[in-house]
C-alpha cells in the first residue's frame, strides 16, 4: 500500500519541479560564462606556452650563431684550448651519435652545449698510448639544456668532426691532463670504466726506443680531482688540398693556406685518382647483402659469428654515411680524398669489413702517406669481401 501511495508523488515530482524559462535562461547563461572563461584560460596558457617556446628557440639560435663564431675563431687563430677526450677515432664530417649515462661525460656534454666544441682523440693499441692528433668536434644535438644546474642521469648526443687538429707540446715525452674511460675513475661499488681526467702519455712524433720511453718522466701529480676536466692546447691542421672535403662558405671552411701553392705532383694525384676507384668499387661491393652470405668474410656487424647475414642494413649505412660526408672530393685533392676514404671504410656505427685506418690517417706526414694509407686498407678491405682473404 505505501508503495502505491508513494507512487503518484514520484511520477508528479519532475513536473512540480521543473524550472521556469527564466531560471533555465539564468542557468544557460551561467554555464555561457563558466565555458568563456575556460577557453580564455585555455587560451592563455596556450599563448604563454608559445611565447616560452619562441623564448627557448630564440636562445638556442643565439647559441648556435655564437658557437660559429667561436668556432670560426679557433680556425682564423689556429688553434686553442679546450677539453680533450679520448673516444673512437673520428675524422672529418664522421657523425658518432652518442647514449651515456657517466656522470662526468654527462656533466661535459651539458656544459658544452649545442654547437660547442671539444677535442677528440683515440688510442694507439699498439703502443697503448694516446694519439696527439685528433679531431674538433661539434655538439650537433644534445638533449641536455646548458642552463640546467642538475646533473642529467642520461644524455643522447650527435658530434660531428669538423677539422683535424694536433694537440701541442714536444715531440717526444708528451703528457697532457685528458679525459680517459677507466675503472679507476669509477667511484660506484661496481667496478666498471667511468670517464675521468688525469695525466696520460702520448705517441711520440717520430721513433722512440724502449729504452727511451722507459726513461720518460713519470705522470706529473694531479692538481684537481678526476671529474673537472681541464682545457688543452691544440693546433688547427690545414692542407691546400683538404679545402674540397668542406662545404664551401661554411664556418670550417675558413683559414686554408694562401692560394698558388704548388699542386700535388702527377705521381700523387694518380695514386688518387686508383684509390678514387677502388673506393667505388669497395662501396659496391660492402652495400650488397649477398657480399656477406660467404661466411668466410670477416664483418664485425654479423647477426652471428660465422654465419651469413648481418644486423643492420648495408646499403642503408652507406648511404647516411656519404650523405654525412658529401660529395666524394676529386684526385686532384688528395688530402681530403684520403680523409673523405678513411671515413667511408671506417663508418659509424662499424661495418667491420676494414682495418682501422683513422687514427694512423689522421697522424700521417703529408697527403701521399695518407693515400698510401687509405690504399692498402681498402685493397686489403676489397680481398675481404670478395671472399678471397679475410681480415683475420
Amino acid at each position: 500500500r505505501r508503495a502505491m501511495r508513494t507512487l503518484p508523488l514520484l511520477l508528479t515530482a519532475p513536473l512540480l519541479y521543473r524550472p521556469s524559462a527564466a531560471r533555465c535562461r539564468l542557468i544557460a547563461a551561467n554555464d555561457d560564462e563558466v565555458l568563456r572563461r575556460r577557453i580564455a584560460s585555455q587560451l592563455r596558457a596556450e599563448e604563454e606556452k608559445l611565447a616560452q617556446e619562441k623564448l627557448v628557440l630564440q636562445s638556442r639560435v643565439a647559441d648556435l650563431a655564437a658557437a660559429d663564431a667561436r668556432e670560426q675563431e679557433i680556425y682564423e687563430e689556429g688553434g686553442g684550448a679546450l677539453p680533450v677526450v679520448c673516444l673512437d677515432a673520428m675524422l672529418p664530417r664522421q657523425q658518432l651519435r652518442v647514449e651515456t649515462d657517466d656522470d662526468t661525460f654527462c656533466r661535459l656534454l651539458r656544459d658544452v652545449g649545442l654547437g660547442g666544441v671539444f677535442v677528440v682523440t683515440s688510442l694507439h693499441f699498439g703502443q697503448k698510448r694516446l694519439r696527439r692528433s685528433g679531431v674538433l668536434v661539434r655538439v650537433s644535438l644534445v638533449d641536455a639544456p646548458r642552463e640546467s644546474d642538475s646533473t642529467p642521469t642520461s644524455v643522447s648526443a650527435l658530434l660531428v668532426g669538423r677539422r683535424r687538429v694536433r694537440l701541442r707540446g714536444p715531440p717526444t715525452g708528451l703528457q697532457l691532463r685528458v679525459g680517459r674511460w677507466r675503472r679507476e675513475y669509477d667511484d660506484s661499488i661496481v667496478s666498471e670504466r667511468a670517464l675521468g681526467w688525469g695525466v696520460e702519455r702520448f705517441v711520440d712524433r717520430g721513433a722512440t726506443s724502449a729504452a727511451a720511453a722507459a726513461a720518460m718522466p713519470a705522470a706529473a701529480a694531479e692538481a684537481a680531482h678526476h671529474t673537472e676536466w681541464s682545457l688543452t692546447p691544440f693546433e688547427v691542421l690545414a692542407d691546400a688540398d683538404e679545402a674540397p672535403l668542406y662545404e664551401p662558405g661554411g664556418v670550417c671552411d675558413a683559414a686554408w693556406p694562401a692560394e698558388g701553392d704548388s699542386p700535388p705532383p702527377a705521381s700523387l694525384v694518380e695514386a688518387a685518382a686508383r684509390l678514387s676507384a677502388d673506393l667505388e668499387a669497395w662501396r659496391r661491393l660492402a652495400a650488397e647483402r649477398s657480399t656477406y652470405d660467404d661466411p668466410a668474410v670477416t664483418a664485425g656487424a654479423r647477426a652471428r659469428r660465422g654465419e651469413p647475414g648481418l644486423r643492420l642494413d648495408p646499403a642503408l649505412l652507406l648511404a647516411r654515411v656519404c650523405r654525412d660526408l658529401g660529395p666524394k672530393p676529386p684526385p686532384e685533392a688528395p688530402t681530403a680524398l684520403a680523409l673523405w676514404g678513411g671515413a667511408l671504410i671506417n663508418p659509424l656505427p662499424s661495418l667491420g669489413v676494414s682495418t682501422e685506418v683513422r687514427g694512423a690517417v689522421l697522424e700521417a706526414q703529408g697527403a701521399a702517406e695518407r693515400v698510401a694509407l687509405v690504399q692498402r686498407a681498402v685493397s686489403r678491405s676489397i680481398a675481404n669481401l670478395e671472399g678471397r682473404r679475410p681480415l683475420f
